[in-house]
């Protein structure tokens, strides 16, 4: 098994990273997460603005905040430092439920037990929203993933290959809701690419001149990130997907092939569907 196989990855200038989640550790600090969640509306003013408001006034840093609105719902996490002010917390949260009055569904301060360690401990299950629908996702990180396609490949050579190449043909079969859209083939093509982008599978862009003819570039490919130094290694993954995916969304057969990849120093990987 080959380690150490991974270069860093999003060297583009226009990338805008989206985080799963935090996690921060320093022993030297008193840092405490902090949950809420409340029924909010303009007449009571209780904002996330508010909320700020209120750790600055009680002169307590704050490290993270992850929100989300559903309609009049609004769920915070925040990492507070409380260092040298523990003291502090039972005022922040006091002025948090005068904040929105009876609108408190939860309000409550946790952590990991594990001295200098905060995480959100309640980040679970991870969703994806896609066009109304939530899907649970499961992220691997590329390490993991370098490891995964390495002990296949390493233990049967071509097989191996294969194998990914059929697991990622076999995956794109997760994309058959997206045939009942009302769009064009094409565009169901971009929403597949799209959702794809946003699972952290690369940044994709869709070339369709005329019917015969279909390019996919990707730029920081996932699967050749996390095979950069797996000699011998072909991209089979993505290859496999494209092929689901045309023969799903496009409905026709295609073979996909590789004309560019980052693995031979290439700016980003180039798939033609022919």
């Amino acid at each position: 098994m080959v380690s150490d196989r991974l270069e860093a990855p999003l060297s583009g200038k226009d990338y805008i990273p989206s985080y799963i989640d935090n996690i921060f550790y320093d022993p030297k600090k008193d840092c405490i997460g902090l949950y809420l969640i409340a029924n909010c509306d303009e007449t009571r003013g209780c904002t996330l603005e508010g909320i700020t408001k209120i750790f600055k006034e009680k002169g307590i840093p704050y490290k993270l905040i992850i929100d989300k609105t559903v309609g009049s719902i609004l769920s915070v996490y925040s990492v507070l430092d409380f260092t040298g002010k523990l003291n502090m917390k039972e005022a922040v949260e006091r002025d948090i439920r005068a904040l929105f009055n009876n609108g408190i569904v939860t309000l409550e301060y946790g952590n990991t037990n594990i001295p200098g360690l905060v995480c959100n401990i309640k980040s679970f299950p991870l969703l994806l929203d896609m066009i109304g629908t939530l899907v649970p996702v499961t992220a691997f990180t590329h390490p993991f993933l370098s490891y995964l396609f390495g002990a296949l490949y390493d233990t049967f050579g071509a097989g191996g290959l294969s194998i990914i190449w059929m697991m990622g043909r076999e995956s794109a079969e997760s994309m058959r809701s997206l045939k009942a859209l009302q769009l064009s083939s094409s565009n169901k093509v971009n929403v597949a690419l799209i959702q794809l982008q946003i699972l952290g599978w690369g940044k994709y862009e869709l070339e369709m001149p005329d019917n015969k003819h279909t390019t996919v570039k990707i730029h920081d490919n996932f699967e050749c990130l996390a095979t950069k130094g797996l000699k011998g290694y072909q991209s089979s993954f993505m290859r496999g997907m494209f092929t689901g995916l045309a023969s799903l969304l496009l409905e026709k057969k295609v073979n996909c092939i590789e004309k560019k990849c980052i693995r031979n120093g290439d700016p980003y990987c180039e798939y033609a569907l022919e």
